[in-house]
């Protein structure tokens, strides 16, 4: 996970979707593991690994408690 900066701005968490070798669709290689997501806030982007969205959520309202997400 790049280095996450808290903000009033609410997160956007994505699931990026690899193909079986662990390139994203642009080509950019990630690994196999569990699944990838994308966070953006405005302040702060990047990519951390969890196994569902409520654990990506939780991991990064670890580093930022009042946190507010997009549905």
């Amino acid at each position: 996970m790049e280095r996450f900066r808290c903000s009033r701005d609410k997160i956007s968490l994505t699931r990026v979707r690899l193909n079986r070798g662990g390139y994203d669709e642009n080509g950019r290689y990630f690994g196999v593991g569990e699944p990838l997501w994308a966070y953006d806030n405005r302040e702060s982007w990047g990519h951390l690994r969890a196994s569902s969205r409520a654990q990506a959520k939780a991991k990064l309202t670890a580093k930022c408690p009042t946190a507010k997400f997009y549905r």
